[in-house]
């Protein structure tokens, strides 16, 4: 329905005429719609290219124990260890804790990566950055691991074109890491 309003418009029509349309709809729509600042873009262009580029990236959303149970955060480790395989392989993690970030680096070791511009907890306009920063390399992974009732980790998802055969999603609950099969950013329980 998105797709109707753009082409409305003369300065969209024109950006969108043979433009591929083989996204995910919400790929398509949000990459053109959410548009983070050229700053943000030049941290996740550097950081991609020096860690991420050419290896076999598992993306790893860690979330507070409020919002992911210890056996969750647990059960996401293992997932993500389980989806990188390979010599070429890393794992990108994000979490909103420091606590997360030293549980995922004890766990991972080597495979462990992130993007740390500020210490968990952080607030206010730079807090917005780093986040948006985190969001963008999620969305660069091949598979991404992490809860569905987190919509930081769905808009990453979205924004990367998660489908169940191109960057697909793993939702962790309780003890399962279960692949998800729908495209759309929204999942139902």
């Amino acid at each position: 329905y998105f797709g109707q309003l753009l082409l409305s418009n003369p300065i969209a029509a024109a950006r969108l005429t043979g433009t591929n349309f083989g996204q995910t709809p919400f790929s398509f729509t949000s990459n053109y719609l959410l548009r983070p600042a050229e700053s943000i873009r030049d941290v996740v262009d550097r950081y991609y290219l020096e860690h991420m580029a050419g290896k076999h990236i598992v993306g790893l959303h860690l979330r507070t124990v409020e919002y992911m149970t210890p056996l969750e955060q647990h059960t996401a480790l293992q997932c993500a260890q389980f989806l990188a395989h390979g010599d070429a392989s890393s794992i990108f993690v994000a979490s909103d804790t420091a606590q997360g970030m030293l549980t995922a680096q004890a766990a991972l070791g080597d495979s462990f990566l992130r993007l740390q511009t500020l210490p968990p907890g952080r607030s206010g306009h730079l807090a917005l950055a780093d986040g948006w920063a985190n969001i963008l390399l999620l969305s660069k992974a091949e598979a991404l691991v992490a809860t569905s009732r987190s919509s930081y980790a769905l808009l990453a998802a979205g924004l990367g074109g998660s489908s169940a055969e191109s960057r697909p999603f793993y939702d962790v609950y309780g003890s399962s890491c279960v692949k998800v099969t729908c495209t759309m950013p929204v999942i139902q329980r």
